[in-house]
């Protein structure tokens, strides 16, 4: 089920839940939250952890450094 990240955060239902946590714990692999094997496990985490939080809460959280280049990313990236 695709979740679709809004301004403010959204409730989970156990199914959602399911598929977007992974079923191990974390690891540290090189540097990276997941090892190759299990990066779309963090992409659907992160993902997840937007959905729940809000992408405001998110922007709330984000120093202003990163606000800007976030802005500059959204302005050259072309849509889809």
């Amino acid at each position: 089920m695709l979740l679709i990240p809004r301004l403010e955060g959204q409730l989970f239902t156990y199914e959602q839940w399911s598929e977007n946590t992974p079923f191990t714990p974390f690891e540290l692999w090189d540097g990276m939250l997941f090892t190759n094997q299990n990066m779309i496990d963090g992409d659907r985490l992160l993902i997840g952890l937007l959905y729940i939080s809000g992408l405001e809460h998110f922007l709330d959280l984000l120093p202003e450094e990163s606000i800007e280049l976030l802005g500059e990313q959204l302005e050259q990236k072309p849509r889809k």
